[in-house]
C-alpha cells in the first residue's frame, strides 16, 4: 500500500556511544511532544504507521506507554528496527506492555550481527537489547507482537537502511 504523507521526525539521538546517557535523558520530555503528535495525526487520518530505528523505539515505547483506548488503537503498524530497549519490555506486566496494545501489529526487527546492540547497549544497561536477540522470553509477548529474525539480511545497527526488502 502507499501512503499519503510520510513524515520524519529526528531528535538528538546523537552518534557517540558515550553521549547514549545523555540522548535518553531527553526522551520523557520529547515522548510528551510525540505522544500529541501521534493523538493529532491519528485523529485526522484513517490510519497512522510508524518505523522507529535503535534509541526512537524507545522513544515511540515511551510515547505509547499509556492505558490503552478500547475503540481504536493510535497505530496500526509499528515496525521497530533494532530497538535499543530492554529485551523484556514488551513482555505482559513489563514496562512497555501498554504500548504493545497501542498498535494494531508491532513487529520487532532484530539481528545478532548488530555489534553496537551487542557491546554498547549491553555495556551501558547491563543487560541485553531486544533488537540484538529478540525477546527473552516471546511467550510473553501479546499476540499482535512479531519478533523477525533479519540476522541472515542484516549485517550492522544500520544494515537495515541498505536492505530495501524492509523499505
Amino acid at each position: 500500500s502507499s501512503y499519503d504523507y510520510i513524515i520524519g521526525y529526528l531528535w538528538p539521538g546523537y552518534d557517540d556511544a558515550w553521549e547514549y546517557f545523555q540522548a535518553k535523558e531527553h526522551i520523557p520530555r520529547l515522548a510528551k511532544k510525540m505522544r500529541s503528535h501521534l493523538e493529532m495525526l491519528a485523529g485526522s487520518s484513517m490510519q497512522v504507521d510508524v518505523l522507529a530505528h535503535s534509541m526512537g523505539n524507545f522513544l515511540m515505547l515511551e510515547a505509547l506507554d499509556f492505558p490503552p483506548s478500547k475503540s481504536k488503537t493510535l497505530v496500526r503498524n509499528y515496525y521497530s528496527l533494532a530497538p535499543a530497549v530492554d529485551d523484556e519490555v514488551l513482555e505482559k506486566k513489563e514496562k512497555y506492555y501498554n504500548s504493545t496494545q497501542n498498535c494494531e501489529k508491532l513487529f520487532v526487527f532484530y539481528s545478532e550481527r548488530d555489534d553496537v546492540l551487542k557491546w554498547s547497549y549491553s555495556f551501558a544497561e547491563w543487560d541485553n537489547a531486544l533488537g540484538y536477540k529478540g525477546a527473552e522470553h516471546p511467550d510473553q509477548l501479546s499476540k499482535n507482537v512479531s519478533l523477525i529474525n533479519y540476522t541472515s539480511s542484516v549485517d550492522g545497527h544500520s544494515g537495515y537502511f541498505t536492505y530495501l526488502p524492509i523499505y
